[in-house]
């Protein structure tokens, strides 16, 4: 038998479709990152409070590491399939709202919902292929990984070229028609997704706390005195909650 050892195996046969979500869901939940970044001078322009700017990507990755924390539990618990489909959702939802944001706070929560959905799906992304070969699994992370990178680069350009011709709201709105497909990519690859353990434990309260600590030491350096002290005071005891309920649950 001929060795599985070339990235066209990783799209052979019944590998096809869980490759095909895999790409899917890391583009989905990559692109979004620097896209937004070359278009937020327009929304600044439009919306305004600038006091909220670096809030716009901050609130997306404050949510992003919430939904990676929240998908790996999930995915043990019920497969594969019914959190990629969520995620997805949560995505679009997201990016719809953003769309439609009337103020630059309400564009930070949307980002927060795209945040959330997004790193499940990158979670979910690489969960897909764990189950591989040890070959073909290196290879989708090869490919995974030139795939970040390829996004990195023509992110920005894309997110230029689309509030050039069509306005900013269109590098949001783009993302529905994209959400879709992933949809149906998803019920194909991860229809026989099984639970690896039921058993296991979804981390709200610690992925909850996580993005607490995170968001305080974040929002510390650019708040005035006496926030910034507040914020410290604040992270440093949701840091020792977040590393006590880490330790618990090691247990």
């Amino acid at each position: 038998m001929r060795s599985l050892s070339t990235f066209a195996d990783a799209f052979r046969g019944h590998y096809f479709w869980p490759s095909v979500t895999a790409l899917a869901g890391i583009s989905i939940g990559s692109v979004d990152q620097y896209v937004v970044n070359t278009s937020m001078p327009r929304v600044l322009a439009e919306l305004g409070q600038p006091v909220l700017y670096a809030w716009v990507t901050a609130a997306f990755i404050l949510a992003q590491i919430v939904g990676m924390s929240l998908a790996g539990a999930w995915r043990d618990r019920a497969g594969l399939l019914t959190p990629f489909l969520v995620g997805v959702s949560v995505f679009g939802a997201g990016s719809l709202l953003c769309a439609n944001a009337s103020s630059m706070l309400m564009l930070v929560v949307a980002r927060g919902f795209q945040g959330l959905g997004g790193g499940a799906l990158v979670v979910l992304s690489y969960a897909t292929v764990a189950h591989y070969s040890e070959v073909l699994r290196i290879r989708m992370y090869s490919l995974i990984s030139t795939l970040w990178g390829v996004v990195a680069l023509g992110g920005p350009l894309l997110g230029g070229a689309i509030t050039d011709f069509a306005g900013w709201r269109w590098v949001f709105l783009i993302n529905l028609p994209v959400c879709v497909v992933a949809a149906a990519i998803g019920l194909r690859g991860l229809a026989g997704s099984v639970p690896a353990d039921r058993s296991r434990a979804v981390p709200v309260l610690r992925s909850l706390l996580l993005a607490l600590t995170v968001g305080a030491f974040v929002a510390a350096p650019s708040a005035e005195m006496p926030i910034t002290l507040v914020l410290i005071a604040c992270a440093i005891p949701l840091g020792w909650a977040y590393l006590n309920q880490e330790r618990k649950a090691a247990v």
